[in-house]
């Protein structure tokens, strides 16, 4: 993970480096035996969730949200992978109950937004990976399951440009080839 996360390796890129410090800082905790024990003691002590830890919430899933938008709109050089699984990670089950149960329409909505957005960016497999969460999270409101579909559709045409253009350069190539051949015999 170290070297996937690394900061030389991913130039300019932001959550990369807070990744990479995050595992740096676990691996030095978990590293040492006598921090490792400090470590489990004040988690069995303090539960799951200490003070520091950030609250689950549509707020936070949101927030998450728009740094990843932010990274696509101001960083030349993202890792899309990573950007992808962080992504699968804030849409995970739980994450997504969370959304449900607090339901804040207008939060899901513009989570839904920020979601549209990273989706049109990344691979068009990300959209089918994480289609079911989006849907139960848009489910009560119509315009968003109609933007959804609206995506779903975008994406498929693109897939299905993507697949079809180097036929279509074959193709030209050939008949290129085959027009200056029948105008040299002219």
């Amino acid at each position: 993970m170290v070297l996937l996360y690394h900061p030389d390796k991913n130039i300019e890129k932001s959550l990369s480096n807070h990744y990479f410090l995050e595992i740096q800082e676990a691996y030095a905790v978990l590293s040492d035996p006598s921090s490792r024990k400090s470590y489990d003691s004040k988690w069995r002590k303090e539960g799951a969730f200490s003070s520091k830890t950030k609250e689950l919430s549509a707020e936070f899933v949101l927030g998450e949200l728009k740094k990843i938008k932010h990274s696509f709109l101001y960083e030349r050089n993202i890792n899309k992978d990573i950007v992808a699984g962080y992504f699968e990670y804030l849409l995970s089950p739980s994450f997504v109950e969370i959304l449900i149960i607090e339901g804040h329409s207008k939060l899901n909505k513009e989570i839904i937004n920020h979601c549209i957005f990273i989706l049109e960016r990344l691979p068009f497999e990300e959209f089918f990976n994480n289609k079911e969460a989006l849907e139960k999270i848009a489910t009560p409101d119509q315009d968003l399951l109609e933007s959804l579909v609206i995506l779903e559709k975008n994406r498929k045409q693109e897939k299905l440009v993507n697949q079809l253009l180097p036929w279509f350069v074959i193709l030209s190539t050939l008949l290129l080839c085959l027009g200056m051949y029948f105008f040299a015999k002219m």
